[in-house]
């Protein structure tokens, strides 16, 4: 089977776009996010880490203090290379093979090398503006992440996040379309 691939910017919607995928039409979902959670916490990633950004993400359990790590990341272009090298590769292999047809949501899909795992990109688009509003913190990831126009570029398809009725209408109308091509 295949995944079909949800991707946006921090705040965009994509986690809204696959609840509202899963609750029409019932199809599974896998959150990069939570594989890249939970990779922290393998023994090798958590040594690389430490090892080659800084000891002092580690907490007195030995494992990874995700919020210090972030603080160091999203201040250091080197240290953000270096988590990607160590979390990326780890992440495609936990990555499981779908069954059925599954949404796989993510902002870093093509970031990871999971863009040949999927038949199609949907990405999932909202104005800075209404990112900020509804989520401050991504003021502090965006300037991290691709580009609007890139994320735009990256889609097969994109969801214009303006109003939650218009966001759930044209949804559904696409993933209806999608699921009749599936295979």
């Amino acid at each position: 089977m295949t995944w079909l691939g949800i991707i946006g910017r921090v705040g965009s919607g994509k986690s809204t776009v696959a609840s509202l995928v899963h609750e029409a039409f019932g199809l599974p979902i896998v959150e990069l996010d939570h594989i890249g959670w939970a990779v922290l916490e393998l023994p090798d990633v958590i040594a690389a880490i430490a090892q080659q950004i800084s000891p002092d993400v580690r907490q007195p359990n030995g494992q990874i203090d995700r919020n210090r790590l972030g603080r160091i990341v999203f201040q250091d272009p080197v240290a953000l290379a270096r988590l990607n090298s160590i979390s990326h590769p780890a992440i495609r292999a936990q990555l499981p093979t779908p069954t059925t047809p599954s949404l796989l949501v993510g902002a870093l899909i093509e970031e990871i090398g999971l863009r040949d795992r999927c038949q199609t990109i949907v990405t999932v688009d909202r104005a800075d503006a209404d990112i900020l509003a509804s989520n401050p913190k991504a003021a502090r990831i965006l300037p991290h992440q691709a580009s609007r126009d890139m994320f735009q570029a990256r889609g097969d398809w994109i969801l214009h996040n303006t109003t939650p009725d218009q966001l759930r209408t044209d949804t559904l109308a696409l993933f209806k379309q999608l699921l009749s091509t599936v295979h």
